[in-house]
């Protein structure tokens, strides 16, 4: 579990948080982003830097959205070992 998200400080603003949930939704820049994209994908860039570049853009265009809570495991503790029981024919 992760104490302290900057995507959290971002998100207490509520008038910045509304005018990113805007600006991220517009159809422009969706457009603009697919463009930058593409043309650096025909410049070259390798797969691990594309990917890098997506996950930026995902990061992003989320900043302003909710994150689900994520669900705590159960913790389980082995206590004792009985080892397998063997087959007799």
């Amino acid at each position: 579990m992760i104490a302290y998200r900057p995507k959290t400080l971002f998100q207490k603003d509520s008038k910045q948080r509304e005018a990113w949930q805007q600006l991220a939704s517009n159809p422009l820049l969706h457009q603009a982003i697919a463009f930058t994209q593409a043309d650096m994908a025909t410049a070259g860039f390798g797969p691990h830097e594309m990917n890098g570049v997506n996950n930026f853009i995902v990061g992003l265009l989320n900043l302003s959205e909710n994150e689900p809570e994520q669900k705590i495991l159960p913790v389980k503790s082995l206590t004792s070992f009985d080892p397998p029981p063997t087959q007799t024919k």
